[in-house]
């Protein structure tokens, strides 16, 4: 399952955001887990995806998060990205933020991002 979204640094930023804070720590991720996440990690996650064309989130600091972003282009201030998922829909086995958006659809709307 993919979507591919037409979006602002901001709006990228506020998806990564919404996932970390809807997302919980299992397993061995219970001892690495913070309250708020870093500003400085968000920005280090949007400049990865813009200098490597890619982002893989498995996990933030003990969240469980698993979501690939793939940069498509970049034309000034908007984004073309495709997020990947190897799952047809969000498992809360391995994306736990899926019990707060059970879809991507509840994610994307939250965050006013337009997909397609």
């Amino acid at each position: 399952m993919s979507y591919t979204l037409s979006c602002t640094e901001d709006q990228i930023k506020e998806v990564i955001r919404k996932l970390y804070y809807a997302s919980k720590p299992l397993g061995m991720g219970l001892g690495a887990v913070r309250q708020d996440i870093d500003p400085l990690q968000l920005d280090d996650f949007y400049q990865t995806l813009v200098k490597e064309k890619e982002l893989t989130i498995n996990h933030i600091d003990g969240r469980m998060i698993k979501v690939q972003f793939i940069l498509l282009c970049k034309d000034q201030d908007r984004h073309e990205i495709k997020v990947a998922n190897k799952f047809s829909s969000p498992t809360v086995d391995c994306q736990t933020w899926c019990e707060k958006y059970p879809t991507w659809d509840d994610l994307l709307l939250e965050c006013g991002v337009p997909y397609g």
